[in-house]
């Protein structure tokens, strides 16, 4: 369960044991509830690359009061240069008429873009497109737009040169507009973090078996060994050289 405390809820590292893999759990959907237990939020979960950002959530934008309520994903690979993004999404709930309808001349139609802010609760906050503006004088946003196809908007691998490092755009927000250039969704963007290596039941308890399986072995060889060479001494005259001789012998081998 959530808490929400000054309109927001978070937590962090909250196992839960389903007695599922993360390859699994993947692709399956997150569904937050209300009070009453009602459905109201649905979030798709991916697997991203360390290095790489996946956004924590989709909600409306602040004050957004419009019919569109976008879900889905969005992740920036961790791959490319020091100065570009590499930005993946799928999405649904958009403008259903982004892609098809003429909006040239309209500015942020149809756009997804990095925003300066880095929370989605105060739209004072979260400011105009995000780039490194010493390097880039032109905006390099404006040309990041999504098409929806029945009822679906998705892409892989668009490059955005926008003279930041993932460091840098970590944290902000990406906006998601419709076709008239309003603002209707925002999403926190944050690193992945790998999660940690999962060794099931079976391959421990095997493992297990295993190692116990080999020291029984073992003890049970090296018993054998002993008595042999005790009896093999008990043929040879004590102090002799036969005797130190092979006593030499016996202590390397068991050594």
């Amino acid at each position: 369960m959530y808490a929400t405390v000054n309109g927001k809820a978070s937590a962090t590292d909250v196992t839960i044991a389903t007695g599922l893999t993360n390859q699994e759990v993947a692709d399956r959907v997150v569904i937050i509830h209300d009070a009453t237990g009602a459905r109201i939020s649905c979030i798709p979960v991916s697997i991203g690359s360390p290095g790489g950002l996946v956004s924590s959530y989709v909600v409306s934008y602040p004050g957004y009061t419009g019919n569109l309520s976008v879900m889905g994903s969005l992740q920036f690979s961790p791959e490319g240069s020091d100065a570009s993004q590499i930005l993946s999404y799928e999405i649904t709930g958009g403008d259903a008429s982004c892609g098809t309808a003429n909006v040239t001349g309209i500015a942020n139609a149809c756009g997804i873009h990095i925003h300066v802010g880095t929370n989605c609760s105060d739209a004072s906050t979260i400011g105009g497109h995000f780039w490194n503006k010493t390097l880039y004088s032109t905006d390099p946003w404006q040309s990041v737009m999504y098409a929806t196809e029945n009822g679906k908007a998705s892409a892989a691998d668009v490059t955005i040169a926008t003279g930041l490092t993932n460091q840098e755009v970590a944290d902000r927000v990406v906006i998601i507009h419709d076709a008239t250039g309003a603002r209707i969704s925002c999403s926190q963007m944050y690193f992945y973090k790998q999660p940690p290596a999962q060794t099931s039941t079976a391959a421990t308890t095997a493992t297990t078996t295993a190692t116990a399986t080999a020291t029984t072995a073992t003890t049970t060889t090296t018993s054998a060994q002993m008595n042999a060479l005790i009896s093999r001494a008990t043929t040879l005259k004590a102090g002799s050289k036969a005797w130190l001789l092979f006593a030499l012998a016996s202590a390397a081998f068991l050594s």
